[in-house]
């Protein structure tokens, strides 16, 4: 009778790889910004700590979400291809690269 939408609906590929992305980057700012209150860690990655350093790295990991999500819903939309789902291999593997980066910034935090 009434359709719960996007995020309620039975399981899908599509949202848990938009979902994976978007906790991936949300858990890697966390953990990032907890770790750099402690004056004995700083960022390894030089663009990350450049982007910190001029208070644009959230503009740009938002940035490169949206274009991740928004490109992977435009293609599996607008192109006819037999696996499609083959699209969304980029924001799978976005969110557990980052999920893992949030992972080992926990286990240097807590000297690990």
């Amino acid at each position: 009778m009434f359709s719960r939408g996007f995020f309620f609906d039975t399981f899908s590929l599509e949202r848990f790889s938009y979902v994976l992305a978007t906790l991936g980057v949300i858990g890697d700012q966390i953990s990032t910004r907890i770790g750099l209150l402690n004056p004995n860690i700083v960022e390894s990655n030089p663009i990350t700590r450049f982007l910190i350093s001029v208070n644009a790295w959230f503009i740009f990991d938002m940035l490169i979400l949206g274009i991740t999500i928004g490109a992977s819903y435009f293609f599996l939309r607008k192109v006819n291809v037999k696996n499609s789902d083959c699209i969304l291999v980029y924001p799978i593997l976005f969110g557990f690269f980052r999920l893992f980066s949030a992972f080992l910034n926990l286990q240097t935090i807590l000297g690990i």
